[in-house]
């Protein structure tokens, strides 16, 4: 068995035990969680057929076969094959996708953007995103879908041009390939929405530019640029930054005058300074892991969790990366390429020091922030001893397919929901404070219409921790909406226990009672949810909790009172009904604050129609007081009140109607009738005369005030009123008989 041989079989060992056994993050082993690894949510028989791969593949009878395949004159060394086999590639994952188009956490993000919700500052990205979502009438994770997609163009392109420039045989071109394409493809298919597919495209487009600046001024000075500018699409992009700075220093500054070489020096201390007076760099340091934990970060930089979770997660996101490094004897980069390495030695301290609290279980980041690793060791096949290189190569691009292809193929299977599930179950972060990452999940899987996983995806977040109420609404929800209504009643009746008010939650628990025909629990719903409101609201107005009397008052008005006088004859209610509209309207609360007035009125007229006037009263005063200024409130108070015998109340009612009103002939019409019943002639007659200039066609008001004139002996005016009615409305025959009986 050869060296490379024994160091593989020790490197798979350790990748099935840290895959599979080893635990993590607190979790124990043999329980499947977050996927450690893609490959724990394949089945046995497919798991041992990997690795059963992997073991052939260290056989030197396999190599060969593999090294006379590719030395074949198939193979031409040209950019148009290498566009062929991109597009080839592009189309592969296009056709997954529409197989499956639901595709992990950058969907998940990507359909958070149609609500507004951005998780980082990715802005350049989510730009485009928003670009492409409008141009075509896409929803952003349409829109994602395909802007990923065609990123991978480049990216793929750019992998197999890096392996045609360095590589002097077939077998260095395609295992640079492989490994580059390998290690990327993840973070462009279902990365962070904020974050990919633009980092990765850059890096890999630096590192080509920066392979050709000794001889290329144009080069060098793109790959300069793109390497400070990679910063203004990301932070993490700032890994960049010191080889761009290098590469300016070895092809442009190295070789200039000592006066020179001062200036740049100067402006780079400049620059620093400028830093340290803007406070650049408590910004990066307030991103970065202390060195030790401390109370309020219990995750230090230089801890054995953190060392031995990152190193884990660089053997799942870099898998060629110990084994290569391990038989060059670390010797992977020449002299000419030491951008290369200061590269990878960014990112493998940004692995090991920026602030991933899942270590790692981070999957996106920690296999962002080990690219560059997995670029230094590729670049480093070419410069193999030719005897050892394809014992070398072949192993290292299996390991890193067989990484990458179950990622791909879980996804055209029912295995990546489990995997999402354990997402929601398994975060230990807060990285989303909208909203817990069950609900995300969950609403994204909706919208690929499988409710059922969703609905699994709830369940199994309840379980875990019962007062999540924001998981326990969305259960009931799309449970409600696929007719579980079982779900439905469990899930609302444990945000009710926790939220009395939540009328949505309310609404819910009534429709699933109603809908399994349970007659008895609905009326029990119906007789005491909203009594035990006022109650709950009359308790905390007497022990001065504001604005739990506020949310129960105003819930209460909604969840169908079955005696609408018990709410507004509460302690305070008429005052906290104003304000819960007045300020708590615009607010994201689980009561329709909103339609508060018409609510009021609503239940004025119900007040009214059982008899209880005085209630009603209160009611269309609530409403006015909440804006309401139409004529018919200020007709249906007016009535009210007059009927309960508060004639003057009525009479201002109807004035301030009026007033609110300037066009309204209805509330002149029997404010003046009104008036005029009560010896009040002179204003009723002005009313009447002004809803006859209003409305010259309506009868009734000539008929009224022709009979207060009547009544005031003013009969002349009055066969005058009715005869420019005639003129107006001929043949009228209440006004013809009218006028006869003047005669």
């Amino acid at each position: 068995m050869t060296s490379a041989a024994v160091v593989y079989t020790i490197f798979g060992v350790l990748h099935f035990v840290v895959v599979f056994l080893l635990p993590q993050a607190g979790v124990d082993p043999w329980v499947r969680t977050w996927g450690f690894h893609h490959l724990s949510y394949l089945s046995l028989p497919t798991v041992l057929i990997a690795y059963i791969l992997f073991t052939v593949s260290l056989t030197q009878s396999f190599q060969n076969r593999i090294v006379s395949g590719i030395t074949k004159p198939v193979i031409v060394k040209d950019g148009t094959f290498c566009l062929v086999v991109t597009l080839l590639l592009v189309v592969v994952l296009g056709l997954l996708r529409q197989k499956y188009p639901f595709l992990g956490d950058g969907h998940v993000r990507a359909s958070e953007l149609d609500n507004g919700h951005v998780h980082s500052n990715g802005k350049a990205y989510i730009w485009l995103i928003a670009f492409v979502s409008r141009s075509f009438e896409l929803t952003s994770a349409e829109s994602f879908a395909i802007v990923s997609l065609f990123s991978g163009l480049p990216f793929i392109y750019l992998s197999l041009i890096i392996g045609r420039d360095i590589s002097t045989d077939r077998i260095s071109r395609v295992a640079v390939s492989t490994l580059l394409v390998s290690s990327g493809i993840l973070q462009l298919y279902a990365g962070y929405v904020e974050v990919y597919p633009p980092l990765p495209v850059l890096i890999l487009l630096f590192v080509w530019l920066g392979l050709k600046a000794k001889n290329s001024p144009l080069h060098r000075h793109a790959a300069t640029l793109v390497g400070l500018g990679s910063l203004m699409i990301h932070p993490l992009g700032s890994i960049t930054i010191l080889p761009a700075l290098f590469l300016v220093w070895r092809y442009d500054v190295q070789h200039r005058p000592t006066t020179i070489r001062f200036v740049f020096l100067g402006v780079l201390g400049a620059g620093v300074a400028v830093a340290l007076t803007e406070g650049a760099i408590e910004k990066i340091v307030s991103v970065l892991l202390p060195l030790l934990p401390t109370e309020d970060t219990p995750y230090g930089m230089i801890t054995f969790q953190n060392l031995s979770e990152r190193l884990n997660g660089v053997i799942l996101t870099a898998p060629a990366l110990l084994p290569i490094l391990i038989l060059t004897r670390f010797q992977v980069i020449g002299t000419s390429r030491l951008y290369v390495l200061i590269l990878a030695g960014s990112s493998l301290a940004g692995l090991f020091a920026f602030d991933f609290v899942l270590g790692n279980l981070d999957w996106d980041l920690m296999s962002l922030m080990s690219f560059p690793l997995t670029i230094m060791v590729a670049l480093a096949i070419p410069d193999l001893p030719e005897k050892k290189r394809s014992s070398i190569a072949i192993p290292a691009c299996v390991i890193s397919l067989l990484n990458t292809v179950p990622w791909i193929w879980i996804n055209a299977t029912d295995a990546s929901i489990h995997r999402l599930e354990d997402v929601t179950i398994g975060e230990q972060t807060s990285y989303f404070e909208s909203h817990s990452t069950a609900v995300r999940v969950a609403l994204a899987l909706r919208n690929e219409e499988m409710p059922q996983e969703a609905i699994s995806v709830l369940k199994r977040a309840v379980e875990k921790d019962p007062d999540d109420l924001a998981s326990q609404y969305n259960l009931a929800a799309i449970a409600s909406e696929n007719s579980d209504f079982e779900t439905t009643i469990q899930a609302a009746q444990a945000v009710l226990r926790k939220e009395p008010w939540n009328l949505y939650a309310y609404k819910l628990l009534r429709n699933g009672l109603v809908k399994l025909g349970h007659e008895n629990e609905v009326n029990s719903l119906l007789a005491l949810q909203s009594k035990n409101l006022i109650q709950q609201g009359q308790h905390a107005v007497n022990n001065g909790a504001f604005w739990t009397a506020v949310l129960s008052y105003s819930s209460a008005a909604f969840m169908d009172l079955q005696n609408p006088g018990s709410l507004i004859r509460s302690e305070r209610a008429e005052n906290l009904l104003v304000v819960a509209f007045r300020e708590l309207a615009n607010r994201n609360l689980p009561v329709t604050l909103d339609r508060l007035p018409e609510q009021m009125r609503s239940l004025a007229r119900r007040a009214y129609s059982t008899g209880d006037k005085g209630a009603a009263v209160r009611y269309w005063k609530t409403g006015m007081r909440m804006g309401l200024r139409d004529e018919s409130i200020h007709q249906n108070h007016g009535v009210a009140l007059i009927e309960i015998g508060r004639v003057e109340e009525g009479l201002d009612s109807w004035r301030k109607g009026i007033e609110n009103n300037p066009k309204s002939t209805e509330l002149r019409h029997i404010l003046g009738v009104t008036l005029g019943e009560n010896g009040y002639h002179e204003e009723a007659g002005r009313l009447l005369k002004e809803a006859i200039d209003l409305e010259p066609t309506e009868t009734r008001h000539y008929l009224q005030y022709g009979a207060l004139l009547v009544a005031q002996n003013r009969r002349r005016e009055a066969i005058g009123l009715y005869r420019d009615g005639l003129n107006k409305i001929p043949n009228q025959p209440d006004l013809r008989r009218s006028l006869m009986e003047l005669h």
